[in-house]
């Protein structure tokens, strides 16, 4: 696949022509191009030699042994053995996990005692709550029995006007109306 054949977001060209432009490159100062005009002169980056045909006894011994091993550490090859357990750390080891173990088993028993006891309250609630339902209801259904049948009150232009207002204005509600027209019939028989 080629340059050529793929297609490149414009803004990711745009990036790569300020890279190879040198957009993001820094500005060299003087110090920059003593050390390029070092390399022309030497060949070498990271040393005062004059030439790049002499190596140094570091670079030398890089090259020969290029993983250096510690004196105290065996190479073999194969499987690594896995180191013997001392008895006293393997029974420290057991005890640990026996001990995780226990406090595992601890928290999954007080997980389900707090789920039963959570259920039992949710159940206990919902017993209340039912009850309290039960009683609100009747207690209503008492208020309402027990509540007088008389009207208070007058519903003018679409508007209540209380009983107060009327007795003050003299004037009488559609009950008391009746009453009085009940009660000057009784008379007149």
């Amino acid at each position: 696949m080629s340059w050529a054949t793929t297609y490149t977001p414009g803004f990711l060209r745009h990036v790569n022509h300020l890279v190879i432009n040198g957009f993001y490159a820094r500005d060299l100062d003087a110090d920059d191009f003593a050390f390029i005009e070092r390399v022309r002169e030497r060949g070498i980056a990271n040393g005062d030699l004059p030439c790049t045909n002499t190596v140094l006894v570091e670079e030398l011994d890089f090259w020969h042994l290029p993983y250096a091993i510690a004196r105290n550490i065996e190479r073999r090859a194969g499987p690594v053995e896995r180191p013997t357990e001392a008895p006293e750390r393997r029974e420290l080891r057991e005890l640990r996990s026996k001990e995780w173990h226990a406090r595992r088993a601890l928290r999954a028993q007080q997980k389900e005692m707090e789920a039963a006891e959570l259920e039992r309250e949710r159940q206990e609630w919902e017993r209340a709550n039912e009850t309290r339902k039960r009683r609100e209801l009747l207690s209503d259904a008492e208020w309402e029995a027990a509540a007088p049948k008389l009207r208070f009150g007058k519903i003018v232009k679409r508007h209540f006007v209380p009983q107060w207002k009327l007795d003050e204005r003299g004037e009488l509600n559609e009950h008391d109306k009746r009453k009085r027209k009940r009660e000057e019939r009784k008379r007149k028989r």
